[in-house]
Formats: C-alpha cells, sequence, structure tokens
C-alpha cells in the first residue's frame, strides 16, 4: 500500500515542477489530482492547456541588470558583503 502512495506523491511532485517550470501554462488554475491507473499518459502541459484559465497571464517585468550592475548601491553592497 505504501508504494501506491508513494507512485501518487511522485506524480504530484512531477506535476508542481512543471507547473512552476511554466508558469504561462499553469498561472491561475484550479487543479484536482486523482490516481486513476486506466488514465491515457497524457504530457502534463498538454492537460494544463486544456484547463481555463481564472485570469490571464502577465508575464513579470523583465529585469535590467546592467542598471542594477552600474549603480552604486549596487557597488556598496558588494563591498559590504567582503
Amino acid at each position: 500500500m505504501v508504494f501506491c502512495f508513494l507512485v501518487i506523491d511522485l506524480q504530484v511532485a512531477e506535476l508542481l515542477a512543471c507547473m512552476a517550470k511554466n508558469p504561462q501554462l499553469s498561472f491561475s488554475k484550479i487543479v484536482e489530482v486523482v490516481a486513476e491507473t486506466t488514465a491515457p499518459l497524457t504530457p502534463i502541459e498538454k492537460l494544463l492547456e486544456k484547463i481555463p484559465s481564472k485570469r490571464p497571464y502577465v508575464p513579470p517585468p523583465k529585469v535590467s541588470y546592467s542598471i542594477l550592475l552600474s549603480s552604486p548601491l549596487f557597488s556598496i553592497l558588494i563591498i559590504a558583503l567582503l
């Protein structure tokens, strides 16, 4: 019986990893995990595409690291860490 729960836990971990890796597919979606031995093997990405999102995905703003690296505050932080 423990082996059965181990497989389910691994599958849930796989789902969570896929959702974290693909925020555009998993943003604002509610999922329920059900273990069925007769379910067809379908890639998680394809399953997530079928679930409607509660809100549209808005990607986070891109950070310009060149501005951060050239700021005096960054230099002070580097000196403080050394």
